[in-house]
């Protein structure tokens, strides 16, 4: 092998790796913005972002920004509409749908300051349902106010789902006072729809024995109307995964689980489901976090069929937890599901005396993706604090993810940040005609590794750059007289890097990934 003091031909300037940062989104990958909200997100069918939370005033805030990651001047006052609820403040929004009109639905809660049975000092939240005009302002056709207010008279009422009917009725679920998971629809104009499960009231209220409470955090769908509802159960101080499965008429579908009900225990301590994806084969995703017994909290997916048994062809017999930062303090908050299959999870770890961005990506079957950041997991942090609560992604595949951070005096704002979905070098990859491409092992590698081709005989350069594209390595070998050679990385900081290997006869060049334990 021979060092080579210059390579004219290699170029970083197009150069991004799965998981990195987006720095023609915002500055830098970045959009930090004050004084609104962050719990929500959506991607419109231009690619165009909303994103909702608490405002200012006493109500949630709805920010539009263009897919550039620039708030929309033409939405709002300089691109936030900052809700005013009288009737429920503060309040604040957690989910958001757009319907086929255009018009927006958010879902929430609002403060009840009103004694009632339930709460007689006032001091509690209702369900908060609201429908706004493309532009931002209240929809006056819902409900005459644009805002619905539901009191389970439960308490701490907050809608943590919202989903949308082909025929334009609003399903919303939450968690109902400190022990109960809460189920109701509304009619197009915002009324309650009282056929829904057969009751005067509407409202369908779940609590299971033996168990101190359950809480309901995410909510899908299903194409044949059907509602699932995921959260936690808690027996005693052991939580569970739990997923309950209503028919279209509001009652548990008994063909589900055990008489509509399902519970995992992952780990044998803390389990709980925060976000769910509702595959196209009618399979569910369900993501949040899981903890072994005396030990702190980790990612957790586990995959479902339509029975709501656990897939056990998904992960390790259904399922995967990932340790995000080894410091046992990762919670994993909202999913997306990528066209090709992939799996992202969003949300925070703890690292450096901080809350970090957390994100892991997985693959189809449930193994954490290799080529995703460093061996699948991306932790990141601006300013301080900063915790992920919606993942979405754009047309172009990028992954977008909304949460908060704070700045050095504890200043909170809201945090907007897209990531990168897919490897560019902008190098072209080696075509021989009649040949065998390079191969490269091991991966993850600890000490060498080893570069082989036994059907390409010219000299070729071996590049090896880490994820900022500073080059570590410039080096070359023949491989007309050895159809192996051997790279040292024993050195080498832990990490992901780029190796990037082209031919001096012009051929091309093949690229990559590796990590180094």
């Amino acid at each position: 092998m021979f060092l080579l003091s210059v390579i004219p031909f290699l170029s970083t300037a197009q150069m991004h790796y799965a998981g990195s940062l987006d720095s023609s989104f915002g500055m830098n990958g970045y959009s930090i913005n004050a004084n609104i909200g962050s719990n929500g997100l959506l991607v419109l069918a231009n690619d165009m972002l909303l994103m909702t939370g608490d405002g200012i005033g006493g109500g949630p805030s709805l920010s539009r920004f263009l897919k550039n990651g620039t708030l929309d001047q033409s939405f709002g006052i300089n691109g936030v509409d900052n809700i005013k609820v009288t009737v429920r403040a503060p309040s604040y929004a957690a989910c958001i749908l757009v319907q086929s009109d255009g018009k927006i639905l958010l879902g929430g809660a609002g403060y009840d300051t009103a004694a009632s049975s339930s709460h007689p000092n006032g001091t509690a939240n209702d369900f908060l349902t609201l429908r706004l005009l493309p532009d931002g302002s209240l929809d006056t056709t819902f409900n005459h106010t644009g805002i619905v207010v539901t009191d389970f008279y439960y308490g701490q009422d907050n809608i943590t789902g919202l989903a949308l009917q082909p025929d334009g009725k609003i399903i919303a679920s939450g968690t109902v006072g400190s022990s109960g998971i809460g189920l109701i629809r509304y009619n197009t104009t915002g009324s309650v729809d009282t056929t829904f499960c057969n009751c005067s009231t509407g409202e369908v209220i779940a609590h299971l024995p033996n168990t101190t409470g359950i809480f309901g955090n995410a909510m899908v769908l299903q194409s044949d109307g059907k509602i699932v509802v995921g959260g936690s159960a808690d027996n005693g101080g052991n939580h569970q995964y739990l997923l309950l499965r209503y028919t279209t008429d509001g009652t548990l579908d008994t063909s589900y689980g055990t008489s509509g009900v399902v519970r995992t225990d992952i780990n044998g301590d803390y389990d709980e489901i925060d976000a769910m994806q509702l595959l196209p084969d009618g399979k569910i995703l369900a993501a949040g976090t899981s903890s072994l017994p005396n030990t702190g909290l980790d990612f957790a997916l586990v995959k479902y069929t339509t029975t709501g048994s656990v897939d056990s062809s998904f992960g390790v017999h259904g399922s995967v937890t990932t340790d995000v930062d080894n410091i046992k303090t990762d919670v994993a908050t909202s999913i997306a599901l990528e066209p090709d299959g992939r799996i992202v999870l969003a949300g925070r770890s703890f690292g450096n005396g901080f809350y970090e961005q957390a994100i892991v990506r997985y693959t189809a079957t449930g193994k954490v993706d290799s080529t995703f950041g460093n061996y699948g997991i991306v932790h990141n942090q601006v300013g301080t604090q900063n915790s992920l609560k919606a993942v979405q992604i754009q047309s172009n595949g990028k992954i977008i993810v909304a949460g908060s951070m704070q700045n050095t005096t504890s200043t909170g704002y809201a945090l907007l940040a897209r990531y990168q979905a897919e490897n560019n070098t902008g190098l072209t990859r080696i075509t021989n005609t009649g040949t065998n491409d390079f191969e490269m092992y091991p991966n993850p590698v600890t000490n060498d590794f080893f570069i082989t081709n036994a059907s390409y005989k010219s000299t070729a350069t071996i590049v090896v750059t880490d994820m900022l594209g500073k080059v570590v390595l410039v080096t070359a070998h023949d491989f007309g007289k050895s159809p192996k050679t051997s790279v040292d990385v024993s050195n080498y900081a832990s990490g992901t890097y780029n190796v990037q290997i082209t031919s001096l006869s012009g051929d091309g060049t093949q690229v990559f990934k590796i990590i180094k334990n």
